[in-house]
């Protein structure tokens, strides 16, 4: 994903607020994705969940673009 966005730039640990932000989802979207997939995501405390930038740029990848017949 382009770092278009400064907001981002210099983290490294987000919210699921923050994480749903960066990749331009909806927080139960998010938890959804990270039970599906393979998104790590790191439990603080007993609730506090913090998701990894590097972790959220896995998730996210170019499409391939399909021949027409």
């Amino acid at each position: 994903m382009t770092s278009g966005n400064k907001l981002f730039d210099n983290q490294i640990w987000f919210t699921t607020k923050e994480a749903a932000m960066y990749l331009r989802l909806s927080e139960n979207a998010l938890r959804i994705a990270s039970s599906r997939f393979t998104l790590n995501k790191y439990i603080l405390g007993k609730k506090s969940v913090r998701y990894k930038k590097e972790d959220l740029d896995k998730l996210v990848s170019p499409c391939k673009k399909q021949r027409s017949k």
